[in-house]
This record gives C-alpha cells, structure tokens and sequence, in this order.
C-alpha cells in the first residue's frame, strides 16, 4: 500500500484530529497511534472515528513511514542504534571475561522508537508497531 496517499487520506478523514499544537505543528500518524495506543491500554473510549479498520491502516502508515527504511538499510540501523548495541555488547563481553567484577543484572529504559532499532540491529523485523510497553532481555547463559 502506497504511503503517501493513505496518510493524505487518513488526514483528511480524521482533520479534526489534526489541530496544531501551540507551536503550530499538526500530529503526525504517529502521535495519533502514540496517543491511540495509549487510550486503549488505559480502556479509554476513543472517537467512533477510529474504527478497526482505520486503526489497522494507521499503523500500518506508521510502520512504513518510519520502521520500513530500516529493512534496506544497515547503515540507517546503525546511525539510530550502533551506540546503545555496541555498550551492549561491550558490557556482555566485558561479563564473560569476568564475570566476578561485572555487574548481573543491566536494566535500560526506552520507547518503541528504541525497542524496534534494537530489534533491526538482531535482524528481527517486526510486521507492526512494537506494542505498548514492549520488554526486551537479552540475557548471557553458561553452557
């Protein structure tokens, strides 16, 4: 599905979801699923405009517009997560060379727009939106 027409319709049938904020800059299709996504994991009623269907091809504008670059791109994956992937990977073979003075448990904190780079950069590529609240271990066994 091509994205510029579908976002162009999207906009045009939800306009009134696209007021500009006090600097004058209108939601995106990403705030829109950003604040969409967060209604339904609080139960909040969304607008009767937002039916399944528009839902599904919101997401799926979103996907295409940011996430799908990143499938062709190696060096785009790298640019937006190389550094958080190489601290990982300095900190699980820092782990394995001694384990003794290296910490046993690392926790991170981050968005979707963190969660799905990270999940590019192990070469997995999700069909949608990482959902609300998405967790990621990475964890070093012993064989």
């Amino acid at each position: 599905e091509e994205v510029a027409p579908l976002v162009a319709e999207l906009q045009a049938a939800l306009s009134s979801h696209f007021v500009p904020d006090a600097s004058g800059r209108a939601p995106t299709l990403i705030d829109l699923l950003d604040h969409v996504t967060c209604m339904t994991a609080h139960d909040l009623p969304l607008p009767a405009e937002f039916t399944a269907d528009v839902l599904a091809r919101i997401e799926r504008a979103a996907v295409a517009h940011q996430w799908l670059p990143y499938r062709h791109s190696g060096e785009l994956v790298s640019l937006n997560i190389g550094l958080l992937m190489a601290e990982l990977v300095q900190r699980i073979d820092a782990f394995i060379a001694d384990p003794k003075s290296s910490p046993r448990l690392v926790l991170y904190s981050g968005h979707d727009s963190t969660v799905a780079p990270v999940l590019f950069a192990l070469e997995h590529y999700p069909e949608g939106w990482p959902p609300y609240a998405s967790t990621l271990q990475l964890e070093v066994y012993e064989n």
